[in-house]
């Protein structure tokens, strides 16, 4: 899913590679993260628009665009859905605050949401093949 960040990916697609039917790809994914294959992605994608917009002056369009998200509008409703905050008022708090991204990422009101970020940036993300030891997958 790292590899391929910058590219809308389909269930279909990801259970493929693992060589299982969708719900049952689903079932093991969801049971090894917590999350289902779409939503760990897209978590992927905001964690990495953090990032962006936490180090660079990209605008919001590029940022979704550099992540394989056509609409700029689409990309702003599930950013805000799994931050809790806009990319407008996640990017003013960031910049604002003063010392390193851990001290601007604490000073983001949802705290619970940037546990997100902090879980990707500190904790190597297992390929699919740790999750689905049985199917030989390298990585996705």
């Amino acid at each position: 899913m790292q590899d391929n960040i910058n590219t809308m990916i389909r269930l279909d697609e990801l259970s493929g590679y693992a060589r299982l039917s969708t719900s049952h790809y689903s079932a093991i994914f969801r049971a090894k993260t917590g999350y289902s294959p779409i939503e760990y992605f897209n978590q992927l994608k905001v964690q990495k628009a953090c990032q962006y917009i936490s180090f660079t002056t990209m605008s919001i369009k590029n940022i979704a665009l550099s992540l394989g998200i056509e609409d700029q509008y689409y990309f702003t409703r599930m950013f805000t859905k799994l931050m809790g905050i806009s990319h407008y008022e996640y990017r003013k708090k960031v910049k604002a605050s003063p010392g390193n991204i851990e001290e601007k990422v604490a000073s983001v009101k949802v705290k619970e949401r940037i546990n997100i970020y902090l879980k990707f940036k500190y904790q190597a993300i297992a390929p699919i093949s740790y999750f689905l030891p049985m199917t030989g997958i390298l990585s996705v």
